[in-house]
C-alpha cells in the first residue's frame, strides 16, 4: 500500500514537472525563434532600403544625364532649322542637314523614352488633365501622319458622333501612345490604310489603330508588351527601337485606368 501510494507521488510529480518544463521549454524555444524572425525582419529591412537608395540614385542619375542630354540636342534641332530656313544650300546639303534632323529627333525620342520609363517605373509620372476637344486631336494627328501617308498606305480617322466634343484627358500623353502606335502601323504596312477609330464605350473612350499590314504570330503577340522586346529579330535588324515604346504605352494607359491589348492575324494586320 505504501508503496502504491509512493509510485502515485512518483507519477503526480513527473505529471506535474511535464506540465511545468514542456510549456517553459517551448516558450524558451519559440522566444528564440522570433528573436531570430525579427532580427531577419531587420536585416531585410535594411536590405530594402539599400535598395530602394539605390533605386532612388539610379532615377537621379537617369533623370539627370537625361536632362543635360536634351539641352545640347535641342540646341542642335533649333540650328538644322535655321540651316534649311535662311540658308541657300544645295541639294546635296539640304540632305545631309535633313539627315542630321532625323538622327537627332531619334535621339530625341530615346532620351525622352528612358526618362518616361524611369518615371513610371518609380511611380513619379503623373497626369495632367484638362479639357481638350477631340477632334483637334484627331486632326493633329492626321497633320502628324499626314507626310507619312502616300498612295500605297492612306491615313483614315473615324470620330464616333455619341463622343462628347469636349473631353478631359491630358492631351500630351494620349497623343504620345497614339503616335506610336501609328508609327508602327505605317512602318509593318506597305499597302492600304492606317485606320485611327474613336468610339464610346460607355463613361470611357476606346481607341483603336487598325492597319492592314503584316500581322503578328500568335505565339509572339504577348512579347510585344514587354520592355526591351520585339516581335522578332527580323523587326529588330529592319528597324531598330529600344522595344520600349510599347510597354510605357501600356503603363501610360494604365495610369488613366485603362487597359491596353491587341488583336492580329498575320497577312492581314
Amino acid at each position: 500500500e505504501p508503496q502504491h501510494i509512493d509510485w502515485a507521488l512518483i507519477s503526480l510529480m513527473c505529471i506535474a514537472a511535464n506540465v511545468f518544463w514542456v510549456p517553459l521549454f517551448y516558450f524558451a524555444l519559440n522566444k528564440q525563434q522570433l528573436s531570430n524572425l525579427r532580427e531577419r525582419n531587420a536585416e531585410l529591412e535594411n536590405s530594402r532600403q539599400a535598395l530602394l537608395q539605390s533605386e532612388a540614385y539610379k532615377d537621379e542619375f537617369v533623370a539627370a544625364v537625361g536632362h543635360e542630354l536634351r539641352t545640347p540636342m535641342n540646341a542642335i534641332l533649333g540650328f538644322n532649322d535655321v540651316l534649311l530656313d535662311d540658308m541657300q544650300l544645295a541639294p546635296a546639303e539640304r540632305e545631309t542637314v535633313r539627315l542630321i534632323r532625323l538622327s537627332t529627333d531619334r535621339l530625341l525620342k530615346l532620351v525622352n523614352q528612358i526618362l518616361d520609363f524611369s518615371q513610371l517605373q518609380a511611380g513619379r509620372l503623373q497626369l495632367h488633365p484638362m479639357p481638350v476637344r477631340i477632334s483637334d486631336a484627331l486632326a493633329q494627328c492626321q497633320q502628324t501622319f499626314g507626310a507619312a501617308a502616300s498612295e500605297q498606305v492612306r491615313l483614315v480617322t473615324e470620330l464616333d458622333p455619341a463622343i462628347p466634343e469636349w473631353v478631359e484627358l491630358d492631351a500630351r500623353r494620349v497623343k504620345e501612345v497614339l503616335c506610336h502606335l501609328i508609327d508602327n502601323a505605317f512602318k509593318f504596312t506597305t499597302q492600304g490604310e492606317v485606320r485611327l477609330r474613336l468610339t464610346r464605350q460607355q463613361h470611357a473612350l476606346q481607341f483603336e489603330v487598325i492597319d492592314s499590314g503584316s500581322g503578328i504570330p500568335l505565339e509572339l503577340q504577348e512579347h510585344i508588351f514587354k520592355r526591351f522586346e520585339h516581335a522578332d529579330q527580323a523587326t529588330l535588324r529592319q528597324f531598330g527601337g529600344t522595344g520600349l515604346g510599347l510597354a510605357i504605352s501600356k503603363q501610360l494607359v494604365a495610369l488613366f485606368g485603362g487597359t491596353m491589348g491587341l488583336e492580329s492575324t498575320p497577312g492581314v494586320g
